[in-house]
């Protein structure tokens, strides 16, 4: 038999996946602002430019894309669900521990 559609397991994982790069470049991020505030090892312009760099565009680079990976994972969860008619979608179908909503 010919398979139709995505192997929704494969997606799950994958949405995983997604989900867990995101919460580490969160992590990253977040490691690297407090690194760069604590150093005291530059001073000067070119520290001063460091740190402006940091935490204007590359910071907000940085959690851009975490965000962009968290709302691809999440597609992919949507994807992933299980639909037993063409109508289901994860509102409409039951869930675990009385959650509405794919995880």
């Amino acid at each position: 038999m010919t398979m139709v559609g995505a192997d929704t397991g494969r997606l799950a994982d994958l949405a995983a996946e997604f989900g867990d790069a995101a919460d580490e470049l969160d992590e990253l991020a977040r490691r690297l602002a407090g690194s760069i505030e604590r150093t005291d090892s530059g001073q000067g312009p070119s520290a001063d430019r460091c740190k402006e760099q940091w935490s204007g565009p590359a910071q907000s680079q940085m959690t851009k894309v975490a965000d962009e990976l968290k709302t691809a994972g999440r597609h992919l969860r949507i994807n992933a669900w299980p639909r037993t008619s063409p109508v289901a979608t994860p509102s409409s179908t039951p869930c675990s521990e009385g959650s509405t909503t794919p995880r």
